[in-house]
């Protein structure tokens, strides 16, 4: 699910100018960014038993030097997943946004908006 993720925001125009980075940051990074890690993930059950397919939960970390610049980063974030789909016609996921969290990291003096995204199938 995070290739979907990465793909969806690299569309063009890309989210952040493509600063996607999984997990942890570069060491004197470009701001904004944003990290993006696995929190959860779940096996889509039917009345058949479990499929190949599961539901994730994904942490996105936006990561700017003002909070204006965290929040519009995050806006642009929220209005490409919630207006967008993954993969294809055989296996499309979607994206639902689940919550928002504001934050401040005093070393390096940024500032972050933490998004918890929960990713899978439309069905």
């Amino acid at each position: 699910m995070e290739a979907e993720l990465v793909a969806v925001l690299k569309r063009d125009p890309p989210v952040l100018d493509g600063r996607l980075h999984p997990v942890v940051l570069p060491q004197k990074p470009t701001l904004p960014a944003l990290t993006y890690q696995r929190v959860a993930t779940a096996p889509v059950r039917s009345l058949s038993g479990t499929s190949d397919r599961a539901s994730v939960v994904l942490q996105i970390d936006i990561w700017a030097r003002s909070y204006p610049a965290a929040k519009q980063a995050a806006d642009a974030v929220t209005e490409r997943l919630q207006n967008s789909r993954g993969g294809d016609a055989n296996a499309p996921v979607i994206f639902r946004h689940a919550g928002e969290q504001d934050g401040f990291e005093e070393q390096p003096d940024w500032w972050r908006i933490t998004q918890t995204w929960r990713v899978g199938c439309p069905h």
